[in-house]
């Protein structure tokens, strides 16, 4: 894998010369490097500005995918006109900021009381 910002120059003589580009990429670790308390994770300002650069074009679909929740991913990358995809995959929303659930919020009441019961067992 080589990382964008080292290859910048070739990544945009190749989109500018693309039809439509859909670029899609995970958060953690990939744009934003590891930090041992995820909640400190950050989107490097470089990226940022690509990633809203790219955005505006009406040639390019941009997407970010992520095991966070989607409130949590949105709350990290503040971009528009891009997709969020949440939970890995359970959650999204488009860049018209229409969102789409892949399950039915009644059962995060049943995950919660899980979460509570494994939580109080001892470690």
């Amino acid at each position: 894998m080589r990382p964008l910002l080292e290859h910048l120059d070739e990544f945009l003589r190749a989109a500018s010369e693309a039809r439509h580009l859909c670029l899609l990429s995970d958060f953690d670790g990939t744009l934003a490097p590891l930090e041992l308390r995820p909640d400190q994770a950050r989107l490097p300002e470089a990226l940022r500005t690509l990633l809203e650069t790219l955005a505006r074009q009406p040639r390019t679909t941009i997407g970010i995918l992520s095991g966070r929740s989607l409130e949590d991913l949105r709350s990290k990358i503040g971009l528009e006109r891009i997709w969020y995809v949440g939970n890995h995959g359970y959650e999204l929303c488009a860049p018209s900021g229409e969102l789409s659930l892949l399950y039915d919020p009644r059962d995060l009441g049943v995950l919660e009381k899980l979460e509570a019961e494994l939580r109080a067992q001892p470690a």
